[in-house]
């Protein structure tokens, strides 16, 4: 993961004790940015300061890296007016220099300033007056972080002592490697066991539920962390070691009835799954017996009893399993009948679209008919599974057409389509006929007879819908037109 900040003037920047020698960076910004509280992982920093040049609240708890540590001005009118440039810092009252030595143009000495790290609020030793501020603050906070890695080891030991994922307690490993690899072993862990626990989560959790959520949500906070992250986030997230402790043992025992837990939440989502008519009073009620049964807390308080609660499942999926194949075959049976009506009705549906195109017969008729003939079109989609090869075992319904047990045919559908698209093909073509009876009419040099023989055909033109196309349809927009 690269290491993204928003823009400001980054500065590397080395602290040396009498011992030791820390690599780090300064980043001189105008405003805070929640990326600035966090250093990625890879970056091998032991620190970073964050110099702000105007006041503002920084939140303590966007300070997620303990290694970081930020300072803002407490007077407006003595903060910094730009970020450095070539090497300077321009301030209204004085410039400070950036020079090879610690010691960043005495803004820390002279602009009163507030500092805060992730635990809050941070106060430095008093300045001496042989020693720049900037190391003195810097030395001290490396000092702190000192301090809080020495807070933090009986965490990290119980971590590495947990024994929980695949990382923990991997002594070819040493130092942050190890402790890195414990905690992606652990939120590995983590991760199943709360998937597995919130796909069995019952329809009203009980205080045990809700703790062991809690629990793994703890944990996973924690898990989340990296290696130089990990002390400030257990000493923010538990009360002492001792809970911490508590915390990992109960993982421990979760991760180990695994299989029992993701059994559950197989039992859980299959049975939520299923849908029972009215008729079926007596199944549903075994079905909602056996959800009772399977509330992970108690399963996981009682494993002995999970043999006996996935045998009561499979009694409950075997009964509903026979009634949804019956139920599957007489649907199929009864959408093969309605899909040959549906079918029909294609060419009456494609002649009102193009009767509905000839804006000289008025506004168009059958709005939103073609859109419910789509809708019908799936649900009378033919299903090519038979009852001998109905696989009910990972789900409780067909994995081809998917209809659930309460399905029932769109009979009352088809029947209200048919019904709207007869009456507003019949419209159109009655609209038809009044102009070509007007049309025929009008021709006075024509014998009364025949004219009489042409108003009774042009009276009935249903057969046009069996003919009906662009052609015609154009030839029909042109005589209309010379009626006008």
């Amino acid at each position: 993961m690269a290491d993204v900040v928003p823009p400001g003037h980054r500065l590397a920047w080395r602290v040396r004790t009498e011992t030791v020698e820390y690599v780090g960076e300064i980043l001189i910004a105008p405003q805070w940015h929640r990326a600035f509280g966090l250093l990625d992982p890879q970056a091998d920093l032991a620190f970073r300061l964050v110099l702000l040049t105007a006041p503002q609240p920084v939140p303590t708890e966007e300070l997620d890296d303990p290694r970081v540590l930020s300072w803002t001005p407490l007077d407006v009118s003595a903060a910094p007016s730009r970020a450095p440039q070539e090497g300077r810092v321009a301030e209204p009252r004085a410039a400070y220099r950036v020079t090879s030595t610690p010691d960043l143009l005495a803004l820390l000495g002279e602009t009163p300033g507030r500092f805060v790290t992730g635990q809050g609020e941070w106060q430095p030793p008093a300045r001496t007056a042989d020693r720049d501020p900037l190391y003195q603050a810097l030395t001290a906070h490396l000092e702190a972080l000192e301090r809080l890695r020495q807070r933090a080891a009986p965490y990290r030991e119980a971590l590495l002592s947990s024994h929980v994922g695949s990382g923990a307690g991997d002594v070819a490993l040493a130092g942050e490697q190890q402790v890195a690899a414990s905690l992606e072993g652990l939120r590995e862990e983590v991760a199943r066991l709360q998937a597995a626990l919130a796909a069995a989560c019952p329809d009203e959790p009980g205080t045990d539920y809700l703790e062991l959520e809690a629990t793994l949500r703890r944990l996973a906070t924690v898990a989340t962390a990296g290696a130089a992250v990990f002390p400030l986030v257990a000493l923010r997230s538990y009360p002492g070691p001792d809970a911490f402790r508590a915390d990992l043992e109960q993982c421990r025992n979760l991760a180990a009835q695994l299989p029992v837990l993701e059994g559950v939440a197989a039992v859980v989502t299959y049975l939520r799954a299923v849908q029972f008519r009215p008729e079926d009073e007596l199944l549903e009620v075994d079905r909602r017996a056996c959800l009772l049964q399977a509330n992970p807390a108690y399963v996981l308080h009682a494993p002995s009893l999970w043999d006996s609660i996935a045998q009561h499942f499979r009694e409950v999926q075997a009964a509903y399993q026979r009634v949804y194949r019956t139920v599957h075959h007489r649907y199929r049976r009864e959408v093969v009948a309605l899909r040959r009506r549906y079918d029909a009705l294609a060419p009456d549906l494609s002649a009102l679209e193009l009767l509905n195109t000839l804006e000289e017969l008025g506004p168009p008729l059958g709005q939103g008919l073609r859109e419910e003939y789509n809708r019908l079109e799936r649900a009378l989609a033919p299903c090519t599974r038979s009852e001998a090869d109905l696989d009910l075992a990972a789900a409780p319904t067909c994995p081809e057409c998917g209809i659930p047990l309460t399905a029932v045919p769109p009979t009352h559908d088809l029947e209200t389509l048919a019904h709207d698209l007869g009456r507003a093909l019949r419209q159109q073509q009655r609209r038809l006929s009044s102009r070509a009876v007007r049309q025929i009419l009008a021709r006075s040099s024509e014998p009364r007879v025949i004219r009489l023989v042409q108003v009774a055909r042009a009276s009935d033109l249903s057969p046009l819908v069996n003919v009906l196309d662009e052609t015609l349809v154009t030839f029909l927009r042109e005589l209309l037109r010379e009626t006008r």
